[in-house]
């Protein structure tokens, strides 16, 4: 059967015009409901508490901030102006992630404009309410970072004034005051996102000029503090590298023999972080076995008939340490009685090789591995062979590993199906889509009460009208003369004559009376 719009619209017009005034009631009452129901969903879905994250970014800085924040899953929106909007339950955690990541460059963290201001308060009292509004934010920021109890952040903002001069001004500073959680600790990066919140947080603020203190006293990011922070966690991630290394490689060595669940090995590494320093010094000649003459000094002396010289020195020295070569001849007194004397001194240049040699630590000291077969049993000649094949394959002596058998304990696991629907979809929704669902699916069902609720409506006057047709059609040949009894009445009025029709019409139809005298009824009973 083919329908067009038209004759869709005559269908529903018919059977509108059927329709009772209870009937008609009720169906004004569901497209009431329906049209209430969507705009109430339409405002919870598009109601939800969003908040400025920041405003006044620059263009390519809001794309990168709105970039992260989608790849973190966040509802986030932006308005023309570049202001992004979060909802207002995210906004603390959000400023506090993305601090840690440097953002925002651009601009502070946020705008703040207190309620309380009014025409009669002072610029100076606005601005105390800022800084006291700045801080309460900055504190609740920094509590939602994981490990932190609670937070006090004092900002110390000079007053601005243009007659000071440049030289003389008072830098902002700030402080933080962190309660941590018992045994909870706070990485480098986590104290440097602390830091360039706050930083960023207040005009003219630099990183430099925040402290953050424990509930000890301590300062937690002067750069000792950093250094020995980062060291120590270089050093324990240093370790279990080294570890995981060895491990792996034993277990992929012994995975033909065991399978992949047959073993369990741990390896245990002894790291030196030490750091050596030493400098050696190696001289070596410069021709063949002698070196470059540097300095020379002569000295003679005459005694006799012979003049005498003295002093007689020549001198040329460039470098101090250089091994010094001395010659003396000396002539005794004869019976002529001449004594000479000469001596004869030099300096020779050598090669000189300078070795510095720094040791940053980082060396392997020692190594030891424990090995664990799956089995019930195992030889102490196959024990042997193993833990020959071990202590190759990780470089160590045979004495550093020990193997050994146990019977690993199967654990089955345990998969928990996901939640589905009666249609088997999965309800991995948040509450706004369930609601919407939820909203369409009771629209839809009631859409399809109201047709079923028509469509009995239209039969049921489509019947109503197929009695009444055979009522007036059986009156009509009663009338006609049919059926009727051959009596004459005179002076028969139209009610007597109409009783008189009808009661021999039950008496020969009694059926077809009983049948509309039960729609009649019904239709009595709906109304």
């Amino acid at each position: 059967m083919n329908l067009s719009i038209t004759s869709i619209f005559k269908q529903l017009g018919s059977f509108y015009k059927k329709l009772g005034k209870g009937t008609k009631l009720f169906v004004y009452i569901a497209l009431s409901a329906i049209i209430a129901g969507s705009i109430i969903i339409s405002i919870i879905l598009n109601s939800g508490k969003y908040t400025v994250l920041y405003s006044g970014l620059s263009a390519v800085e809001s794309a990168q901030i709105f970039a992260l924040l989608e790849e973190m899953a966040v509802d986030v929106k932006v308005e023309d102006d570049g202001t992004l909007l979060v909802p207002a339950l995210d906004e603390a955690k959000l400023k506090m992630q993305l601090a840690s990541e440097g953002y925002p460059k651009s601009t502070l963290n946020y705008d703040i404009f207190t309620e309380k201001s009014d025409l009669l308060t002072s610029d100076y009292e606005k601005k105390q309410l800022l800084v006291f509004q700045l801080q309460d934010r900055l504190q609740n920021s920094i509590k939602t970072l994981q490990g932190v109890n609670s937070a006090i952040v004092n900002l110390s903002i000079p007053e601005d004034n243009s007659y000071v001069l440049k030289d003389e001004k008072i830098d902002i500073t700030a402080s933080v005051i962190l309660e941590l959680y018992s045994n909870a600790e706070l990485s480098s990066k986590q104290i440097k996102g602390i830091e360039q919140l706050v930083a960023n947080s207040v005009p003219g603020l630099s990183g430099e000029k925040v402290a953050i203190i424990n509930s000890q006293g301590e300062q937690l990011n002067s750069k000792q503090a950093e250094e020995g922070v980062d060291n120590a966690y270089l050093k324990i991630e240093t370790v279990n590298i080294i570890n995981n290394v060895f491990e792996n490689n034993i277990e992929e060595f012994l995975k033909p023999i065991f399978g992949e669940n047959g073993m369990s090995v741990a390896v245990n590494v002894k790291v030196d972080f030490g750091k050596v320093s030493s400098e050696e010094i190696i001289y070596t000649p410069v021709i063949g076995d002698n070196g470059i003459i540097s300095w020379v000094e002569r000295t003679g002396k005459a005694t006799g008939n012979n003049s005498t010289n003295s002093g007689n020195t020549d001198t040329v020295s460039n470098t101090d340490g250089v091994p010094i070569y001395t010659e003396s001849d000396d002539t005794e007194e004869s019976n002529s009685g001449i004594i000479t004397s000469d001596n004869y001194s030099a300096e020779y240049l050598v090669n000189q090789l300078v070795k510095v040699i720094q040791d940053n630590g980082g060396n392997i000291t020692d190594v030891s591995v424990a090995v664990i077969i799956n089995s019930n049993e195992l030889s102490d000649e196959n024990k042997a062979k193993y833990k020959e094949l071990v202590a190759y394959s990780a470089g160590v002596s045979i004495d550093k590993v020990v193997v050994t058998n146990a019977e690993f304990v199967e654990v089955s696991e345990i998969s928990f199906p996901e939640e589905t629907n009666s249609s088997g979809i999965l309800l991995n929704l948040n509450s706004k889509e369930v609601i919407l669902i939820g909203g369409i699916g009771a629209g839809f069902i009631l859409i399809v009460v109201i047709i079923i609720i028509l469509t009995l409506a239209g039969k049921k006057n489509k019947n109503k009208s197929i009695i009444n047709d055979k009522f007036e059609d059986a009156i009509s040949r009663n009338s006609s003369g049919q059926n009727l009894p051959r009596e004459i009445v005179i002076n028969e009025t139209r009610e007597q004559a109409l009783k008189r029709q009808i009661k021999e019409y039950s008496s020969n139809n009694p059926e077809t009376v009983a049948q509309l005298l039960r729609v009649w009824i019904k239709e009595d009973e709906n109304n």
